[in-house]
């Protein structure tokens, strides 16, 4: 042992095998390599080794280190020997490493983890760690179980669950059964309960990664329903309300069904988090509960009829105690089906389809395998013959809340029903109780007013209840109302009308008021339950409003919908009441659902302000899942401003789970390691739009004390940036242009700037581009330069004036000699990295879209351009462009849902114009042979990516033409303007590439559908049933379902029409024209010249889209007026129908159906029709969608992208 001892602290020293023997030079140099305390150390294990035997076996000197520190921790761990095999242990690690004998580690972990001491279990802890990362071949799944055990047993909780993590790691988690006895020991304390709610959210975490990968041992780390009711329990035990909802959400994510057990919990976390509507959700399975087993939903009800208290809502107080009160044993369910279903309960809304959903089995609450577990007696108890009652306290609430609502009648009548079913507590006197109670309280009104309401219903009433009131009269002297309740009295009780008053008062009943009323103010109990009641209220801090709020706010965050729950947060605001943690977490949960990271950061700003002025105090479980988020968004700094804020208030932090997650998310994070993404607290207060805003109007008042006016007049520019970019592209880097006609001038809106002592640099962006301004101190006069730097910011209009220069990194600049702020800009651009990214928000506010996201400017120049190059090409064509009104008296030209307005003056209906068609064929008539307008249609229907109620078109006519000049004119059209935007003929839209090359392709609706499914309806002629009968079955045999749409059809057209729409209109991707559609489809059409049943029309479609729409014109006024009666004929038969469904439809489903809704009004245009009489000539037509073709050559996915001011879905 000695030579052992000497070769790890000197490499000097050989080992004689014949003899003991150790070489050293002298006395002296051992002195010189050892120290004293080495040396003693030395001499106590050389002795120790001398006197130690075990049994028949001997250690002796003569053999390997190796063999001899084997025996030795072999002979400890069989005599239980932690010390020594411990110490020969780490011996033969320091010389050897770890045994190649597994079972000698296992054994001296278990040994380790048997032993009750702290110290010992801790030291199989780092031993088991560090053969995870030494040899984890060596850690065995059994032995980690035990030593898990024994931690959480010895109330460990932190090294118990670096265990259970390493061994979810490795795929040794014990079962489930195991694995409940570890977190039945980890709960015992709120550090181990913090620490299990982690673990378990992290199992659940792995149990659905591999369920998605559908790994085949994912349900062997599924947690039960034992587990999470014991986290759960814990939860609410130590008052973790937030931590609770998280695992309850992961119960449901992980479809763990809910128990009797379950239900119980959920209602105290429900109740805690103040989500009625949630607990509420449960009532319709609980109230199904046989009687006995009613017991284990006593929490439940206690629950709800709080939450009820906490809402304001006495009417579903009332309800709720009616309710127990009336409860009767239920019929026995039978063992079927209905049982053994599995019926969900969503968390959130109700139409959330993708939204978590707890799952309740009936069976399960059937049974009375009910855990104990710590449960608050205050609002409905528990009675021995099986039923639920309500306690005192709860009466004190009830009564209290119906006077402060001033509804005693209601009151009254509730009592007399609870006391018909004998529901009060210890009396079936339940009135008079309540009449007593108030009495001493001094409510004498409110007793009386119970008083007269049983009369009014026949009550029994004891004469005791009229003493103790009259008592209470007469102490107070209210003489009037004593003679009246005395009057009551003689009717109630028979009381004879000869003797007087006076009589009555001071002789006859003077001793029975003694008597009496001291055994008549009944139980005190509710007496003082209401004194309390009335202490609370006058102590209560949280408004019922803010319960609304917050439930609101809960379910926005649930539906995603941010916005809306930001709306809620701010009306909590202005109405100055303090929102609550709940409110945060609820805001925190929302943005985190969305990945909105910088959006928590802002939040938390709010949050801090609250804690400051001491209106808030937030939990540990929100500190941590605001740590979290921020560890996802990168944001470092502020998770070490949470660490340092849970030190502060002692709060214990699971460091561990932090690396986790700090790990998982490694290669996602430094992407988000900006210096815009890490700002200090004063920085992100000064970026909120409100504090920015007063910031700047102070900025602006500081101009004008300096003479300076923030909104200038005018500038005189010289260049925009693109031009100094052109002028100056062959500019050197380091190069400056000082002569005087260099000397520029421009303007434009600062979107980035930095600024660094004596320097600053301010990028400026015009219609044109972008450039730099590049501004020195030296270069400026007076304070000019300070007023740069502190007076202007990003989003400022600025003129600056000075020479050219190219850096020397290569950028191009104005070399600024001085500058003025033209507009001052109040609020602050979006984020630059981020820039506006919220959809709506970027429609609703475009001019904000634009400033952030250039190429969107950009869209609306080549729309201009379109415009442009459309009617240079067909004004090249001899075309005149006209005005036709936009109100109208009749709607027509299409088949829409017109916007209706009303003329003052005229008394009378118009119409926005839902197409230009017939006004210009009036011009036609006229004597107008060519003749277009661009102009604005409005249609009141549906809005998508294809459709806004409101877009622009371009409609053309010309006299003595047919349709085919029509086509020709649509690819002259396309192509130009193309060309004018693109420089090409090949367009990519969305993946595609289109071709624009000329001709075009050409073929009828029938062969199109001919080709696309089989069906010839040139054979089918006007067989209306063979043809729906033949439709159906080739799209059955497509695999297209839909019916409804063809059996709707009133003719073969326009079955042809809709088989067309269905299985052919989308695959047109390249340019083709469809010719000849059915004239049951198409009333303004000329009937074609060779094909019965047909018209001379066509549509162009692009990318899957109708593009154009042109005809042969109809210009027989006879057969035109018979078409568009026809036309109105069959409207008014859809609008009958539309109509009656309406009047049997509910609310939420008319809404659903607005955009189908054809009960709109359709009438004849009888002045266009006179107008035909008088003689149109023959003419095609042809209208054109600018929208859609802009959206085509600037390749937009919606065309909301392509109208700069599309109607909003929300105005807000």
């Amino acid at each position: 042992m000695a030579l052992l001892l000497m070769k790890q602290i000197r490499g000097q020293l050989t080992w004689c095998s014949s003899s003991l023997r150790f070489r050293v030079a002298s006395a002296t140099s051992w002195n010189a390599l050892v120290s004293t305390q080495i040396r003693e150390l030395y001499l106590s294990r050389t002795i120790k080794h001398f006197s130690t035997s075990v049994e028949s076996e001997k250690l002796c000197w003569e053999g390997s280190s190796y063999e001899i520190l084997l025996k030795k921790l072999e002979a400890a761990l069989k005599c239980h020997d932690v010390d020594e095999a411990w110490v020969s242990f780490s011996d033969f690690r320091k010389l050897h490493g770890f045994p190649e004998d597994s079972s000698l580690v296992h054994r001296l972990i278990t040994e380790l983890s048997y032993s009750s001491e702290s110290y010992w279990l801790r030291k199989a802890c780092s031993l088991v760690l560090l053969l995870s990362k030494e040899k984890s071949g060596l850690l065995k799944g059994d032995v980690l179980t035990k030593l898990s055990l024994s931690l959480a047993r010895s109330q460990l909780p932190n090294p118990a669950t670096v265990i259970l993590r390493l061994m979810l790691e490795k795929d040794m988690l014990p079962s489930m059964n195991i694995l409940w006895l570890v977190f039945l020991h980890l709960v015992k304390t709120e550090i181990g309960t913090h620490l299990a709610s982690n673990f378990l959210a992290q199992l659940c975490g792995e149990f659905v990664k591999l369920r998605a990968n559908k790994g085949k041992h994912a349900e062997l780390i599924k947690p039960d329903t034992m587990i999470f009711n014991l986290v759960l329990d814990a939860c609410v035990r130590f008052k973790m309300a937030f931590k609770g909802q998280q695992i309850m959400e992961l119960m449901a994510q992980t479809g763990v069904i809910a128990d009797a057990h379950s239900i119980s919990i959920i209602a105290q976390i429900h109740e805690m988090n103040g989500q009625r509507d949630e607990l509420k959700k449960y009532k319709v399975h609980v109230d199904r509960v046989l009687s006995k087993f009613v017991c284990h939903y006593r929490q439940y009800y206690d629950s709800l009829l709080s939450l009820h208290f906490k809402f304001n809502d006495i009417d579903a107080v009332a309800e709720l105690l009616g309710h127990i009160c009336r409860y009767k044993e239920c019929v026995p369910i039978q063992r079927d089906k209905i049982l053994e279903k599995i019926f969900l309960v969503p968390i959130g809304s109700h139409n959330l389809k993708d939204g978590l959903k707890m799952q309740i089995q009936p069976e399960l609450l059937q049974k009375d395998t009910v855990l104990k577990m710590e449960s608050r007696q205050e609002l409905i108890l528990f009675r021995n013959k099986g039923k639920l009652v309500f306690s005192n306290r709860a009466l004190s609430k009830l009564i209290k809340e119906f006077k402060t609502a001033g509804r005693v009648s209601e009151l009254s009548k509730l009592l007399l029903e609870i006391q018909k079913e004998h529901c009060s507590l210890r009396s079936s006197d339940l009135c008079s109780n309540v009449i007593n109670a108030c009495i001493r309280l001094g409510w004498l009104e409110l007793a009386h007013d119970i008083l007269d309401d049983m009369e009014s219903s026949n009550a029994a009433i004891g004469v005791s209840t009229y003493i103790s009131l009259l008592t209470a009269y007469f102490n107070r002297k209210m003489l009037r109302e004593a003679k009246a309740l005395l009057k009551q009295m003689r009717i109630a009780t028979g009381t004879p009308m000869s003797l007087s008053d006076k009589m009555v008062v001071t002789e006859s009943l003077s001793n029975m008021l003694e008597n009496a009323s001291s055994n008549s103010i009944g139980k005190t109990d509710l007496y003082h339950s209401l004194i309390q009641e009335v202490k609370d209220e006058n102590e209560k801090r949280i408004p019922s409003m803010v319960f609304e709020l917050n439930s609101s706010i809960y379910y926005f965050c649930k539906a995603k919908m941010i916005e809306d729950a930001m709306r809620t947060y701010r009306r909590i605001q202005e109405m100055n009441i303090q929102p609550t943690e709940e409110t945060f977490a609820n805001l925190v949960c929302g943005y985190s659902s969305m990945e909105m990271y910088r959006d928590i950061t802002i939040l938390w700003g709010d949050m801090k302000r609250s804690m400051e002025f001491g209106n808030l105090s937030i939990s540990r479980d929100l500190y941590e899942y605001l740590l979290i988020n921020f560890l996802k968004g990168g944001y470092f700094e502020r998770v070490m401003e949470i660490i340092d804020y849970m030190r502060k208030h002692n709060m214990f932090t699971d460091k561990a789970m932090y690396k986790i997650e700090f790990l998982k998310l490694h290669k996602n994070l430094y992407k988000n390691l900006k210096s815009s993404e890490a700002r200090t607290d004063a920085q992100r207060n000064r970026l909120r739009p409100e504090s920015v805003r007063a910031i700047r109007l102070q900025k602006i008042e500081e101009l004008r004390s300096k003479g300076l006016e923030p909104y200038a007049y005018k500038w005189d520019r010289t260049h925009s940036a693109n031009q100094l970019q052109e002028t100056y592209k062959n500019l050197e880097n380091g190069e400056e242009m000082n002569s005087e006609k260099d000397n520029v001038s421009i303007a434009g809106r600062i979107v980035a700037r930095r600024a660094f002592g004596k320097l600053a640099f301010l990028t400026l962006r015009d219609d044109s581009g972008t450039i730099q301004l590049y501004c020195e101190k030296g270069r400026f006069l007076s304070d000019q330069f300070d007023q740069l730097k502190n007076l202007v910011d990003i989003g400022d209009i600025l003129g600056a004036s000075g020479s050219i220069k190219r850096t020397e990194k290569g950028e191009l600049s104005v070399y600024v000699n001085s500058f003025s702020i033209l507009t001052k800009s109040l609020l602050p651009l979006p984020d630059k990295y981020h820039g506006l990214t919220h959809v709506d928000k970027r429609y609703r506010q475009r001019y904000i879209d634009m400033i952030s996201n250039p190429e969107v400017a950009d869209v609306f120049r080549k729309r201009a351009k379109i415009v442009s190059e459309l009617r240079k090409t067909v004004e090249s064509f001899g075309f005149l462009e006209v005005e036709t009104p936009v109100l109208q008296g009749a709607a027509g030209g299409a088949e829409a849902r017109p916007f209706v307005t009303y003329h003052n003056s005229l008394g009378r209906d118009l119409y926005l114009r839902i197409a230009t068609e017939l006004h210009l064929k009036r011009m036609l008539v006229g004597g107008f042979e060519r003749v277009y307008e661009i102009g604005r249609i409005f249609r009141n229907e549906g809005i998508s990516n294809r459709h806004n109620p409101e877009f622009t078109t371009i409609e053309m006519y010309e006299a003595y033409s047919d349709y085919e000049s029509m086509i020709n004119m649509a690819e002259e059209i396309v192509t130009r303007c193309a060309l004018a935007v693109q420089g090409k003929l090949t367009v990519d839209y969305q993946g595609e590439e289109i071709c624009l090359e000329r001709p075009w392709r050409r073929e009828t609706m029938h062969n199109l559908v001919k080709e696309a499914t089989g069906i010839d309806f040139h054979e089918l002629s006007s067989d209306l049933d063979a043809a729906k009968e033949v439709t159906l079955g080739t799209l059955k045999n497509l695999g297209n379902k839909e019916k409804s749409s063809i059996e709707a059809c009133p003719s073969v057209g326009h079955v042809l029409n809709e088989v067309f729409e269905i299985v052919v209109e989308s695959k047109l991707i390249q340019p083709t024209f469809v010719l000849d559609y059915p004239v049951e489809i198409s009333p303004l059409a000329k009937r074609h010249r060779r094909h019965g049943g047909l018209t001379e029309r066509f549509e162009l479609f692009i990318c899957g889209r109708e593009l154009a729409n042109a005809f042969s014109e109809l210009t027989d006024p006879v057969d035109q007026r018979g078409r568009l009666e026809e036309q109105v004929r069959q409207h008014n038969e859809k609008r009958a129908e539309a109509i009656s469904k309406a009047d049997n439809s509910t609310e939420e489903k008319k809404k659903e159906n607005e955009d189908d809704d054809e009960s709109y009004e359709v009438t004849l245009d009888d002045d266009f029709l006179t107008a035909l009489e008088y003689g149109m000539p023959p003419a095609s037509g042809m209208g054109l969608g600018i929208d859609r073709l802009v959206m085509i050559l600037t390749n937009a996915a919606s065309i909301r992208d392509v109208i700069a001011f599309p109607v909003p879905r929300n105005q807000e």
